[in-house]
């Protein structure tokens, strides 16, 4: 994570192994903040493989920096159009 101007930029190496990239879905999450509804989810933007690595990949994604960087972690969540999944799902790997 880094800050650029009125900006947050979060970047994250994924390591596929055996699954199909597009079978999950890699993203910024935050708790509803004030009298929000609903959490901040931001999808993280493929890029570049990893070098020497086999099925990974840099993710990244910016944010505006109106929040504190520590209220973000990034997410890897399965991927199914229109499914929506409680935080709770044990398939959901939680950046520590």
């Amino acid at each position: 994570m880094a800050q650029n101007g009125d900006a947050w930029l979060f970047s994250a190496p994924v390591y596929f192994a055996e699954i199909v990239a597009g079978d999950v879905a890699v993203e910024l999450y935050a708790e509803p903040q004030g009298n929000d509804a609903a959490p901040a989810v931001i999808a993280m933007k493929q890029e570049t493989p990893i070098p020497g690595s086999i099925n990974s990949y840099i993710y990244s994604a910016g944010v505006p920096a109106t929040r504190p960087a520590r209220d973000y972690t990034i997410r890897i969540r399965p991927e199914s159009v229109g499914a929506e999944l409680p935080a709770e799902l044990g398939l959901i790997l939680w950046q520590k």
